[in-house]
């Protein structure tokens, strides 16, 4: 990250998203008619794609329960997955 990225960071908020006092509104945002396109291999084995209907570029801050729910799933499913089954010899990569 360049000194000028990080500056822009600081100003405009943190990891955990931008500041409330410069997020824009649904109305502002809304006659914005710009799509996006997402490409990726499907069957990616390492790869889990999940979609929020009414959630905006920021989904964490916009729907927080269910981003938390979907991270705990996801967890939880790689624990599972990671845990040797009793009786199988570990697979070291």
């Amino acid at each position: 990250m360049s000194l000028n990225e990080a500056k822009m960071d600081q100003r405009l908020g943190s990891a955990l998203g931008l500041k409330r006092s410069i997020t824009l509104s649904d109305a502002a945002l809304s006659p914005v008619a710009a799509k996006t396109l997402l490409i990726w291999r499907e069957e990616d084995p390492f790869v889990e794609l999940k979609s929020l209907q009414r959630s905006g570029h920021l989904p964490w801050l916009d729907e927080p329960v269910e981003v938390a729910s979907m991270i705990a799933d996801f967890l939880s499913e790689c624990r599972e997955e990671a845990t040797p089954k009793a009786g199988t010899v570990p697979r070291v990569r």
